[in-house]
């Protein structure tokens, strides 16, 4: 009998894709598990890369509240 693909079977690529993300997933969770909790720089690093527009707005108006005192 020749193996012919079904179309419920992953192909190659996607199969070697997703073992190329899970590999990923785990290597970016090994590094982030590897950093000190709770440094100032790392939740403010996490926070702007969730939220990169609101980080900015909220900087924008922190600078603007201190340049106002002065």
């Amino acid at each position: 009998m020749t193996d012919t693909p079904t179309p419920d079977d992953p192909s190659t690529f996607a199969s070697a894709n997703e073992t190329v993300r899970d590999v990923a997933r785990g290597v970016r969770e090994a590094l982030d598990d590897g950093q000190p909790p709770g440094q100032w720089k790392i939740i403010v690093s996490d926070l702007v890369r969730e939220a990169p527009l609101s980080s900015l707005g909220i900087a924008f108006l922190l600078g603007y509240v201190i340049a106002r005192r002065r």
